[in-house]
């Protein structure tokens, strides 16, 4: 029954203030969703992709700036490339727009948690409690970091909340077949539907081994996941005949097809890096507090009231997942974000048997410290010295005309025209020798695409001269370099370059602390030589 808070003068309806807050939340997200990160280059990966299948009208095409790196078309991920084509078709192709998905994830996501705080607390004042964790949580830098970034994961969260919330608040075997369609659905937004499968699947599993769940429920939710899921494999194969060997082929140098005892081993380390913050190219905020306050809440888990068996299921599940996967993904940690603040909550709860003034002087302190703690990072990060994406765009935008066939990175995604952008990551792929005998393997991709503008970050030299450290990004640069470095002396002429603090460089840790420059170089055609 919908629950009211009656006063001396008026009446509120909870969804009302609920629903308020959320708005204000979402509004003041607004004013600096494209300030705060850093744009990635995957959001450019996942939107470049988008905009291309929007452009061509078909769903089993590869991104147009690979054309050496190879790529096959698949449906894992075609739901949300299909939100994204929404998106760019209502509010244009611009970082803005595809954040904005991202960020009315991020107001679903805390809709959802009000809605499960209340399945798993049977708390006297239903409202004020489910809203002040839902508060708590929309201030953690993690979560506003996944809402702010044109990524899957936001929207991968939204999907297993509403898992969970089902799996509690229904035991029937529709509920169990409707979680499963849920968790199914996911594979078409990112692979990490296996990691979100698991809370809610240990959840089933500990009641039916219990016999509070029927086993016809737990199997109805396996198979609808497992078929659901199919459904997005086999428009995988209508795409590509050799999808499960090209998928795998791509997942070999992430870890997928470790040994179980190294996926293990690799486990403290990916906790140690996000501990330390070193993300390779991705930001990774301070969770430090997140870290050493898990462990009290969790000591006084036993205190607590309520279905408090979601929150072992969440963290125990979702760390066998990543364990089993094998991938350690940075960003997939944002899964493991709610149930800290049910872990949180619990211990709200438990402190309240104890003495309310206790509980009240535990909310003081963590709300405010969290607000505080997540306020200090994300103004480091908007610190006035930093390059903002625009401000980045609009210096491109003085040397280099929108048309341009462009050899670059992919940050200048949301600028070029679609197809006019070749990547970095192509030339690890370039042939050893030229077909044509005067000229490089390099000048012949260059003119071969008809490509009239080299755009190159300061960080091509740092990573050819620190190779291998930093092979990972562009391949082996000392494949291709020196032929570059002769092409730039032969063929090109430089028409500027400029100061880039931010997007100089994509190794999170060397952002904002290198003097990074970007030098834009105009091919010289052949007739004009």
């Amino acid at each position: 029954m919908q629950q009211t808070i009656v006063t001396k003068h008026r009446t509120f309806n909870p969804q009302v203030i609920l629903w308020g807050y959320l708005l204000l939340w979402f509004l003041l997200n607004l004013l600096f969703l494209t300030d705060f990160p850093l744009m990635h280059s995957d959001e450019a990966w996942l939107s470049g992709l988008s905009r291309h299948m929007s452009a061509e009208g078909r769903l089993d095409v590869t991104e147009p700036f690979y054309d050496l790196y190879e790529r096959h078309p698949h449906a894992i991920k075609i739901l949300y490339h299909l939100f994204q084509i929404l998106f760019i078709q209502i509010f244009g192709y611009s970082l803005f727009s595809l954040r904005l998905l991202s960020l009315l994830g991020g107001v679903l996501c805390l809709y959802l948690m009000f809605q499960l705080l209340k399945s798993v607390f049977h708390h006297s004042r239903l409202f004020y409690f489910p809203l002040l964790v839902v508060i708590w949580m929309s201030w953690d830098v993690q979560f506003i970091y996944a809402a702010h970034t044109a990524r899957q994961e936001i929207i991968m969260l939204a999907l297993m909340l509403s898992s969970l919330i089902l799996t509690l608040d229904g035991k029937s075997t529709a509920h169990g077949a409707l979680t499963g369609c849920i968790i199914g659905l996911a594979a078409g937004f990112h692979p990490n539907a296996f990691l979100i499968a698991w809370p809610a699947g240990l959840l089933l599993l500990r009641e039916m081994v219990t016999r509070k769940r029927s086993f016809l429920s737990g199997m109805a939710f396996l198979l609808t996941a497992a078929f659901t899921a199919t459904l997005f494999v086999s428009l995988s194969f209508h795409f590509n005949p050799s999808f499960v060997q090209d998928y795998l082929s791509y997942g070999e140098p992430l870890g997928v097809m470790d040994a179980s005892d190294v996926k293990i081993l690799k486990w403290p380390l990916f906790y140690s890096k996000i501990f330390h913050q070193v993300g390779g190219t991705y930001y990774l905020p301070d969770i430090r507090w997140q870290f050493y306050s898990l462990p009290l809440f969790l000591l006084f888990l036993p205190l607590s009231s309520g279905r408090k068996g979601i929150i072992p299921a969440g963290l125990i599940g979702i760390n066998l997942g990543i364990m089993i996967l094998g991938k350690y993904s940075q960003p997939s940690v944002i899964f493991l974000i709610p149930f800290y603040y049910l872990a949180g909550a619990a211990l709200l709860v438990g402190m309240q048997k104890i003495s309310g003034q206790l509980q009240l002087l535990l909310i003081l302190i963590l709300l405010p410290l969290t607000l505080l703690l997540s306020a200090q990072e994300i103004k480091g990060e908007l610190d006035p010295s930093a390059e903002s994406y625009d401000e980045y765009l609009e210096q491109i935008r003085t040397l280099v005309p929108e048309e341009s066939r462009v050899l670059g990175s992919l940050n200048l995604e949301y600028y070029l025209e679609r197809g006019n952008l070749y990547n970095w990551r192509n030339l690890a792929f370039l042939p050893q020798e030229s077909k044509e005998e005067e000229k490089s393997p390099f000048a012949s991709y260059i003119h071969s695409r008809n490509i009239n503008m080299i755009i190159i970050p300061s960080e091509i030299d740092y990573v050819y001269k620190n190779r291998p450290s930093w092979n990972a990004l562009y391949g082996n640069t000392a494949h291709w370099y020196p032929q570059m470095e002769e092409f730039l002396e032969k063929n090109c002429v430089l028409t500027g370059s400029f100061e880039s603090p931010s997007y100089g460089t994509r190794i999170e840790a060397y952002k904002n602390r290198k003097p990074w420059t970007v030098s834009v170089y105009r091919v010289i055609s052949e007739d004009s030589r």
